[in-house]
């Protein structure tokens, strides 16, 4: 059998006699029988949070080949996240033969969590290498598109170190506290405290 790559398809005849024709090379034939990949995946958001709701998620994905580009060839991009996102791209368009441009609609904080380095998969493409075109298998691309949601408020814990064990201030005295976010997530970039 014949491998993936570029063949030339040639003929020439001999008559009875013996006699050859010169070659003709009729068609130039193109085989590629495995199915695209996706090289590189990229959100619009790195960190999906509270000061993001009501904006839409953009995940930019980019092939190793030509795609086909019209319907039903577009891919379909599933994000495994519970609540903030729908799980599918909500839409979607190729700005080249090569990119396509997924769309999660409205991202929703009304049940708030918090996940860490989401993976997406894409599937359902195919290639434009024939009349129907590879179809890519699903490809799970984990390391090239970890993003995470946080669309949980921060969870403080106060540990006050001072004043003296008997809890009252007398005059101007100094108290200390430390506080920690034991959310899912690490670091806190603002604690205010009010007396």
């Amino acid at each position: 059998p014949l491998g993936d790559g570029a063949f030339t398809l040639s003929r020439r005849t001999t008559d009875g006699a013996g006699n050859v024709s010169s070659e003709v090379t009729t068609v130039v034939l193109a085989k590629d029988a495995n199915p695209p990949t996706v090289t590189s995946i990229t959100p619009s958001d790195q960190e999906i949070s509270i000061a993001d709701v009501g904006a839409a998620l953009s995940i930019v994905i980019l092939f190793h080949e030509d795609m086909a580009q019209s319907e039903p060839n577009e891919p379909v991009v599933t994000i495994t996240a519970n609540n903030t996102l729908p799980s599918t791209d909500t839409g979607g368009s190729w700005f080249n033969s090569t990119r396509y441009i997924a769309i999660f609609s409205v991202i929703d904080v009304s049940n708030p969590e918090a996940l860490q380095n989401l993976d997406v998969t894409v599937s359902g493409a195919r290639d434009d290498t024939e009349d129907d075109g590879n179809e890519m298998l699903e490809d799970n691309t984990t390391g090239l598109d970890n993003f995470s949601i946080d669309t949980e408020a921060p969870t403080i814990s106060f540990d006050v170190t001072s004043p003296a064990a008997d809890d009252c201030v007398r005059g101007i005295e100094t108290v200390e506290f430390t506080a920690a976010d034991v959310s899912a997530f690490s670091g806190l970039d603002f604690v205010e405290a009010k007396i």
